[in-house]
């Protein structure tokens, strides 16, 4: 591709900002949610945080991005339950994925992490010496589908 062609695409990005927002508006992030630690301990997360600390979740994340090999991020089967499980066992078998999470759900929920590891009574003190993978995910996703909807929102308003 040519630069030509490549600042062009850039310049007129094709997006269907239609669905992305109806797609966004469905995606409802809880104001509160709750996960259970190993032990079945329930914890009360919230789903919005400081805008420091979403600083910190986004560059852990975009750390993780630039590692994790984006095949795995990919859904090559047609999207139905199978073929989303499916992508979701590849990327959450991916050890730098798995690091990211534990990582951004630490940052996230510090307090709940340090509760989780004094009821738990281990000397591990990381998420997911505590918590499942479907727990870490439901501390972290949200925060993402927040700023997203909210990103979204605010940049129909201006267009």
């Amino acid at each position: 591709m040519s630069e030509t062609e490549n600042t062009e695409e850039m310049e007129n990005p094709v997006v269907d900002s239609a669905a992305l927002t109806v797609f966004l508006d469905r995606l409802v992030p809880p104001e509160k949610l709750e996960v259970e630690d190993i032990e079945g301990n329930v914890y009360k997360l919230k789903t919005s945080i400081s805008a420091r600390n979403q600083i910190k979740v986004i560059r852990r994340f975009e750390e993780m991005m630039s590692v994790v090999d984006k095949d795995k991020l990919t859904i090559t089967q047609p999207i139905t339950i199978t073929g989303i499980l499916n992508a979701f066992i590849r990327v959450s078998s991916d050890e730098a994925v798995m690091k990211a999470m534990e990582d951004c759900f630490s940052l996230a929920h510090p307090e709940v992490l340090k509760d989780a590891v004094s009821a738990c009574g281990t000397k591990k003190s990381k998420a997911a010496d505590v918590f499942s993978i479907e727990e870490l995910l439901s501390g972290v996703l949200p925060l993402f589908i927040r700023l997203l909807k909210r990103g979204t929102m605010v940049i129909s308003q201006m267009a």
